[in-house]
């Protein structure tokens, strides 16, 4: 199924205008319906979501390098048709953005290799200025009269540990070639991220597959 263009927007764009604790992003794009028209996360996220499967799976493509993801999942009983699609995806992008709580400056400059929480990587992925295009995918069944809506992003990069998770500066848009004449703290589409490219020395943060451990670890990203 397909996820319409504002909620695209609102998926990628929240941080920006809605988490005033945080100081202004250096580099951070414009995520717009034009920029988010590669089809290629969408065709990546219709894999992932298909396996039902929480574990984040090794994604890459000639034009993305690193392929982040966010999933998350609802279910209910009663009638098939008592929620919409959209609502349930709404519900789970709400659930993703309510941990940028968590998040702090020093962990935007520094991505640490341990988290508290496990939902607080799906906050930090959305706040990445490497992020230029998402693709998602939702995927409905139902199991002995429970309905189940698994929904799962896939974006143009991911999460490096000991690394930033943005550039700040004390004016949005420093480092950007071109603002983005509608949204002038970002930067306009079509700046870029080499997210084609491999990140030096990089180590990609994943989530442990017993998330009883509490904590998170990362793997080596090559």
């Amino acid at each position: 199924m397909e996820l319409s263009g504002f909620v695209f927007v609102a998926l990628l764009n929240f941080i920006p205008f809605g988490c005033s604790k945080l100081v202004d992003f250096c580099q951070l794009p414009y995520c717009g319906t034009d920029n988010l028209a590669c089809n290629n996360p969408s065709d990546l996220a219709r894999l992932a979501v298909i396996t039902c499967s929480t574990h984040k799976f090794c994604l890459n493509s000639p034009e993305f390098y690193y392929v982040g993801t966010n999933i998350g999942s609802n279910y209910y009983l009663g009638n098939l048709n008592d929620y919409e699609d959209l609502e349930l995806m709404l519900r789970i992008i709400q659930d993703w953005t309510r941990y940028a709580d968590y998040i702090n400056i020093k962990m935007g400059l520094y991505m640490p290799t341990t988290l508290e929480k496990s939902g607080i990587p799906n906050a930090l992925l959305l706040m990445a200025d490497r992020n230029t295009h998402v693709g998602c995918s939702a995927m409905r069944f139902t199991v002995n009269s429970i309905h189940n809506f698994v929904f799962l992003c896939a974006f143009s990069t991911d999460l490096f540990v000991e690394r930033p998770i943005y550039r700040m500066s004390m004016r949005p848009g420093t480092a950007c070639n071109r603002l983005d004449q509608t949204y002038s703290a970002l930067c306009a589409v079509g700046e870029n991220y080499d997210n084609n490219k491999p990140v030096l020395n990089a180590r990609v943060f994943q989530l442990p597959l017993n998330l009883s451990m509490g904590r998170q670890a990362y793997v080596p990203a090559t």
